[in-house]
């Protein structure tokens, strides 16, 4: 047996539980985070920049996070490449049953990726010039479409604010607000400015910094059928001995929800995401009898 240092060891076994259950996904250096200031607000001006690897200039997500009985389940939902979700097919058996607050507890939460040029930041002014990846949620994304369609009857013009000759930039505003003890960032007053054109030069300088959108949403990127399924049943309290039939089909699946409130990962603190649930009066009632659909 090799002769062991238990001074380091013991402070190792330290270190290990001190951080046990915390998350170690390391900070995405790609995503742009506005930093909060003291106050609880923060400002930036961005750009929406054109993708060089999608025909649309930004790619939509789902995700699940929520927290039950064993811990907290926060997985990408494969109904943003079109396929079958465990935790969407629980949702749709508990909201059909009655069990509306359950399927909104565990209620798909909407991100968008887009790259973006910062044009100023205030509280980090090094991030100026620089493209980044930004993901974001329900709230910024209904206005970057409404800006692009106005709706009929609109007096506004509308502004494909992606093109970097007639597109306008956003000026990002941020507020934290309390929300049920928590708090969250408000976007409300976001807006964008009157349309504007990237300088040819500064074009130039970004064009290779582009970030490619199609691997947020590969199909290699999210897990299986069956290990969602396995993961889910676990965090819920079942021990997997449900067949599939009953796991898709008993309206006893039930959540036992903690008062105990953990934070999402850190690249949702500073985006829309962290407060976004996907609306379920349209998604899980249209889920009935069409399970083989999703």
């Amino acid at each position: 047996m090799k002769k062991v240092n238990y001074a380091d060891l013991a402070e190792k076994i330290k270190d290990q539980e001190k951080n046990a259950g915390r998350s170690n996904k390391q900070k995405d250096e790609r995503i742009y985070q506005p930093k909060i200031n003291e106050d609880g607000t923060a400002q930036a001006l961005v750009r929406f920049l054109p993708s060089n690897d999608t025909d649309i200039p930004f790619v939509k997500k789902y995700s699940h996070g929520f927290q039950s009985i064993n811990g907290w389940f926060i997985e990408d939902c494969p109904t943003s490449i079109g396929k079958k979700c465990p935790t969407c097919t629980a949702n749709s058996v508990a909201w059909n049953s009655g069990d509306e607050d359950t399927a909104r507890q565990r209620a798909r939460r909407l991100s968008v990726y887009s790259n973006i040029l910062i044009v100023k930041d205030p509280q980090t002014p090094e991030n100026e010039g620089k493209v980044f990846l930004y993901r974001y949620g329900k709230r910024i994304h209904e206005k970057i479409m409404l800006k692009i369609d106005p709706g009929k009857g609109s007096i506004d013009e509308p502004v494909m604010i992606f093109d970097p000759d007639e597109g306008a930039n956003f000026k990002l505003k941020i507020k934290l607000v309390n929300v049920k003890g928590k708090k969250m960032p408000n976007y409300d007053a976001s807006e964008f400015e009157a349309p504007s054109k990237i300088d040819a030069k500064t074009i130039k300088k970004i064009e290779n910094s582009l970030y490619n959108l199609a691997p947020e949403v590969d199909e290699s990127s999210f897990k299986s059928y069956s290990e969602l399924e396995e993961r889910f049943l676990k965090v819920i309290g079942q021990d997997g001995s449900s067949t599939k039939s009953e796991f898709q089909k008993s309206p006893e699946i039930t959540i036992e929800k903690k008062k105990e409130e953990v934070p999402f990962p850190s690249e949702e603190t500073n985006s829309d995401v962290a407060g976004d649930k996907e609306d379920p009066d349209g998604f899980f009632a249209n889920l009935q009898g069409k399970d083989s659909d999703i």
